[in-house]
């Protein structure tokens, strides 16, 4: 599938996510609070053919989304790209699998990963 697409698919559907988590937030904000969205990013660990990153938020935030950015286009294979299961950590792993549509047997360099993660706070 086109990188492209794939990211603007993501993109969308983390819009949709933040909406709604901002949505649910802010109705039970008073009128002095503030709901603060960062987006933290970070490249990924290569080693061998395999890719592997991750996204922390800051003490206080709450982390609501992430994803990752490639401009790799043959033969990449995600197998992990959401959070970690305490909820904590946005952890994305991939593998270079170029050889044919389904990946093949040759591997190849990893990729590079750009991963990001979507984190709120509500400040007083």
């Amino acid at each position: 599938m086109n990188t492209n697409l794939v990211l603007l698919i993501l993109c969308l559907g983390l819009a949709t996510i933040v909406t709604l988590s901002v949505n649910a937030l802010t109705s039970n904000l008073s009128s002095t609070e503030r709901l603060v969205t960062t987006i933290r990013t970070n490249s990924s660990i290569a080693h061998i053919y395999d890719s592997n990153g991750q996204i922390s938020c800051n003490k206080g935030e709450t982390l609501t989304g992430g994803g990752y950015k490639t401009s790799f286009k043959d033969g990449l294979s995600v197998f992990q790209n959401g959070p970690s299961a305490d909820g904590k950590k946005w952890l994305v792993s991939a593998r270079s699998t170029p050889g044919s549509a389904s990946g093949g047997v040759h591997r190849g360099q990893a990729p590079p990963l750009e991963i990001f993660g979507i984190c709120m706070k509500i400040l007083s």
